[in-house]
Order: C-alpha cells, then structure tokens, then sequence
C-alpha cells in the first residue's frame, strides 16, 4: 500500500493486481453499493 496524493495505491491480496483508491472512485463505489453510511479516505494529522 502506498499513500499518494491523489489516493491510495495498493495490490490484491488475492490476484496481485494494482489498483488505486482516489476519494471519487470510492464515493462511486459506495454509491453503486447502495451504502447508507458512505466512508471517505482521509489521513488525519498528527496530534
């Protein structure tokens, strides 16, 4: 897994595959998922 900041780029546990995360692709997912309760990608800043 690698913070970018455009997103998060990561690999499959279970294929390998690359893949990246940016806050508009998961707001699309979790909208074509029906979620009621949406999670965005954040990074919180140290206290």
């Amino acid at each position: 897994m690698k913070l970018l900041e455009e997103g998060v780029k990561f690999s499959s546990p279970y294929d390998g595959s690359k893949h990246m995360f940016t806050p508009e692709n998961v707001v699309d997912i979790q909208c074509n998922l029906g979620s009621d309760i949406m999670m965005v990608l954040d990074v919180c800043s140290p206290a």
